[in-house]
């Protein structure tokens, strides 16, 4: 049974529509240059939702209760987020007064070039409130495993049941774009990945745990003596199917 709060709280902004294929884009250097380790917590919560809003031309315009629905935190949290993105590169936000007299933010983030490397994480997961469901260190960590993630064609066939003779030719090749593939694999080093995070290492299990029941990951066994994880490009399950089974 599922708490009718918590219940309310996954129905109030669980889209019918996951918009799956569309992807947020962090480019890698916010994690080599560290930047991304230094962000306060609050602010690994909400940077990820904020980017899910920005149109083409990098500016977009959520309130901070949708903010805070989507990323799971308080309107407070949200605020907290904010002063702590200040200094982040290529992020800028103005106060603006529309013409009700309402006021709100306008969020200005730099688009990212065609040849700069990134990590891609799909609306689904915001959209499906699996974002919104993990706890702090989990969305810490989870852009981090997505930096560290590989993928490997011929470990990928061994283990999916790919249906060769209906397959589009890209979904099953060696150079498979990203979005056409179910997964990427993950096993980097415990050190690192709270290195690269700023999460505790001893978070970083229970972290795991968070992912997995949320649909971000799984875990696949061991490979070359090292324990390895499923890192899914879309969510394997979503809060309404948590809901309702």
């Amino acid at each position: 049974f599922v708490h009718n709060e918590r219940m309310d709280r996954f129905m109030s902004h669980y889209q019918e529509d996951l918009r799956e294929n569309l992807f947020i884009r962090i480019p890698k250097e916010i994690f080599e240059e560290d930047y991304w380790r230094k962000l306060p917590s609050a602010s690994k919560s909400i940077y990820p939702v904020i980017l899910k809003h920005i149109n083409a031309q990098g500016t977009c315009f959520p309130s901070e209760e949708t903010i805070a629905k989507l990323a799971g935190v308080t309107p407070k949290t949200v605020r907290e987020g904010l002063k702590g993105l200040d200094g982040l590169p290529g992020f800028e936000k103005e106060k603006y007064s529309t013409q009700r007299g309402y006021s709100g933010y306008r969020y200005m983030i730099d688009p990212v070039g065609k040849k700069v490397k990134v990590i891609s994480i799909s609306h689904a997961f915001f959209n499906g409130g699996n974002w919104s469901e993990l706890t702090p260190s989990a969305k810490a960590i989870y852009p981090v495993l997505k930096y560290f993630s590989w993928w490997d064609y011929d470990l990928y066939i061994e283990h999916e049941d790919v249906d060769y003779e209906n397959a589009d030719e890209d979904s099953i090749s060696p150079d498979s774009p990203y979005p056409l593939r179910k997964h990427d694999f993950i096993n980097p080093d415990n050190e690192n990945v709270a290195q690269f995070s700023g999460v505790d290492i001893r978070s970083i299990r229970s972290s795991y745990q968070s992912l997995i029941d949320n649909g971000f990951m799984e875990h696949h066994g061991m490979i070359e003596g090292r324990e390895t994880w499923k890192l899914f490009t879309r969510p394997s399950l979503t809060l309404s199917e948590n809901i309702t089974h």
